[in-house]
């Protein structure tokens, strides 16, 4: 399946999270199989506790030939930056998000 083709949403790992400057953060997720973007591609990413769960649409930052999925965000001090902000990676602790892709271009 292609999934430049047909919108799809899932769960997908969080790998590593980057401080790239006091205030910009790379998040990178592991790809999934067969997982194809274009550049500047974006997508959802919803992540948070059932109550409060949290979705913005960004970029992804990473190359679609590399192994991985990445985002990066400025914090900006809003609601979704923060929670972002507030991410950590812990080894033995996956936390996974959400991530509704389709074949929008910015």
């Amino acid at each position: 399946m292609d999934f430049l083709d047909h919108p799809v949403q899932l769960e997908v790992e969080l790998k590593q999270v980057e401080r790239r400057t006091k205030d910009v953060k790379s998040i990178r997720f592991r790809r999934p199989k067969r997982f194809d973007y274009l550049p500047r591609q974006r997508a959802f990413i919803t992540f948070g506790h059932k109550n409060e769960m949290k979705t913005k649409p960004l970029s992804f930052s990473s190359s679609p030939t590399e192994y991985f999925l990445e985002v990066t965000k400025r914090m900006t001090g809003h609601e979704f930056s923060d929670s972002l902000d507030a991410l950590k990676w812990r080894y033995g602790f996956n936390t996974r998000m959400c991530l509704a892709h389709h074949n929008q271009h910015l």
